[in-house]
């Protein structure tokens, strides 16, 4: 994971969890996320803190 934020989508797939459950988790504010006009974007930071996954995002 090297952007700034993905989507959905990918976020699902690294979780290992269903549409549904992630789109739950979404809602709940359990993974942060933010809107670009009606799209969804998962920032990567706290993705990789919740995955342990060491180093800095590329820029």
């Amino acid at each position: 994971m090297t952007q700034a934020a993905v989507r959905p989508d990918v976020m699902f797939r690294a979780l290992g969890v269903s549409r549904g459950a992630g789109y739950r988790a979404i809602a709940s504010g359990d993974i942060p996320s933010f809107r670009i006009g009606n799209q969804i974007r998962i920032p990567t930071a706290p993705l990789r803190e919740k995955l342990r996954l060491a180093g800095p995002v590329a820029a």
